[in-house]
This record gives C-alpha cells, structure tokens and sequence, in this order.
C-alpha cells in the first residue's frame, strides 16, 4: 500500500502519515519497496511474530501477578482485626 493509500484511511495530514511510515520503518515494523515512482509498504511478518511473542509473554506475566494481587489481598483481609 503507499503512502496515500495510507493516508487516506486515517484523518491526519500525509506529513504525518510519512513521519509514522519512517518510525515504523526504522523499528523494521514494515517493509518498503519501489514499484516505478511508488514507495509501497507492508506489514513485516517476521516482526509481526516478534511482537505477538512478546504480548503472549506479557499476557502470562500480567495474569501471575493479578494471581499474586488476590493472594495478597486475601491474606490481609484475614489478617484484619475483626
């Protein structure tokens, strides 16, 4: 997809689309190539997997320490002066 194809899914000026483009660029998020006088981009896949690896691992992360919030609040809740 180019950079106007881009922009037009989102409401914000095409300078903005470009300096997100670079960014993403940058960060090996996405892909560009040339196609004549078009710069077109893409999602880049191996990244994609990194990243949803990443979220994966977050998402374990997250649900031990709400575990650990529960433990800890059902023990002071017993340790309360009635």
């Amino acid at each position: 997809m180019s950079a106007t194809e881009i922009s037009k899914k989102f409401d914000i000026t095409a300078q903005a689309i470009s300096q997100h483009l670079k960014i993403l660029l940058d960060s090996k998020l996405v892909i560009m190539r040339k196609q004549a006088q078009r710069h077109v981009y893409q999602i880049n896949l191996a990244s994609r997997l990194e990243i949803e690896e990443w979220v994966k691992k977050l998402e374990i992360i997250n649900e031990s320490l709400d575990k650990l919030d529960l433990a800890l609040h059902c023990s002071q809740v017993r340790m309360a002066p009635s």
